[in-house]
């Protein structure tokens, strides 16, 4: 699943947002603003100063730009690659 940490008034998150939905895959929205423990890890954890950060697995990226956005879409591509798992079944 991917999270995209967000705060109100946040034309990048919003942004970000619309491109993941517009996807069809899993995601999550967090708001930093309610959520302290998101904010702590997001600002402590990710060393983020900004939102929006998206984050899948291990992966994160920083903010939504013109030249991050082509990272967002690899988040995509992962996590709407099928997974095999341990029985050799494929599972979206």
């Amino acid at each position: 699943m991917i999270t995209v940490y967000s705060k109100p008034g946040c034309q990048p998150c919003k942004m970000a947002i619309r491109m993941i939905e517009g996807s069809g895959v899993d995601y999550e929205v967090i708001d930093i603003t309610e959520d302290g423990d998101a904010y702590s890890y997001v600002k402590n954890g990710l060393g983020a100063n900004s939102t929006p950060v998206i984050e899948w697995g291990e992966e994160v990226v920083y903010g939504f730009t013109p030249e991050t956005k082509p990272h967002v879409r690899k988040l995509i591509e992962l996590e709407s690659a099928p997974t095999v798992h341990g029985d050799g079944v494929f599972q979206h």
